[in-house]
Order: structure tokens, then C-alpha cells, then sequence
């Protein structure tokens, strides 16, 4: 099974995804969070046949947020402190000049804990990352 899921992942190494990472994340909470991006999360999800909001045990009752609207977002927070992007950045631990173009990255390359971070930066539910997450998902499963 781990070699199958390196393979969905993408990982070019069978490796990469090991039955060990499949006992951390069962032995440690916090594994999802500070070792995953939400987008693996997501992954991790289908894989597993539910959603990503199941698989984080959330309510679901979140607004969903895009990508796109997080970089607005952040544009927007940066205008209104009068911070650079940069000095952003250092507020929220995060160096989020290389994950905003194109916005998607953001769900790439920050863990959930980094999302977490941004979002309450931004004041917003980080919850609604995942809630948009898995309605894009089950709006494209539909087409």
C-alpha cells in the first residue's frame, strides 16, 4: 500500500510514503499538521476514500476559501498593517513569496500548521481552506 500511495502522491521514490509514515500519523496527532500540506491532506483523503474534512475530524461548517482568495487576502493584510510582503512573512513564520504565483501553491507548499498561521493572520477560519478544498472536489466528481 505505501508504494501506491507514493505513487498517487507523485513522489518518484516508492519510498517516500512508508508504512511507518502510516503508523506516525495514527500514533501522533499532530502529524497531519506539522508534517503535511493541505493539499496531502487531501490526497490522503481520496486515498482513503473520505473527504479531508472527515479526515481532520471537522464540522464542515466553515466558508469555503480559495487559493486566490487567500493571495487577495494576504495583499489586502500586507496594505492594511503597511507591511512588505516580506515583513509579512516574518509575522507569520511563513516565506509565502514562493507559494503565491500561482495561488494553488499555498495548498502545496505550507503545512497545515503554516496554513493555520496565515489564516489567523489573515482572520479567517483556516477550516475553510479544507472546506473548499473538497467541494471543488466534489463539484468536479460530479461533472
Amino acid at each position: 500500500m505505501a508504494a501506491e500511495v507514493s505513487k498517487r502522491f507523485g513522489y518518484t521514490d516508492p519510498r517516500s510514503f512508508t508504512i511507518y509514515t502510516l503508523g506516525d500519523l495514527e500514533a501522533y496527532d499532530d502529524e497531519l499538521f506539522t508534517l503535511y500540506s493541505p493539499r496531502e491532506i487531501w490526497h490522503f483523503s481520496r486515498i482513503f476514500g473520505i473527504n479531508a474534512q472527515e479526515l481532520l475530524n471537522l464540522d464542515g461548517s466553515a466558508a469555503p476559501v480559495t487559493a486566490p482568495e487567500l493571495v487577495q487576502l494576504i495583499k489586502k493584510e500586507c496594505a492594511t498593517r503597511n507591511l512588505s510582503l516580506e515583513q509579512f512573512e516574518d509575522v507569520v513564520g511563513w516565506r509565502l513569496s514562493v507559494c503565491m504565483n500561482p495561488p494553488e501553491l499555498l495548498l502545496q507548499e505550507m503545512t497545515l500548521d503554516g496554513m493555520t498561521w496565515l489564516c489567523q493572520e489573515l482572520h479567517i477560519d483556516w477550516r475553510g481552506v479544507i472546506t473548499d478544498m473538497d467541494s471543488s472536489a466534489s463539484s468536479k466528481d460530479r461533472l
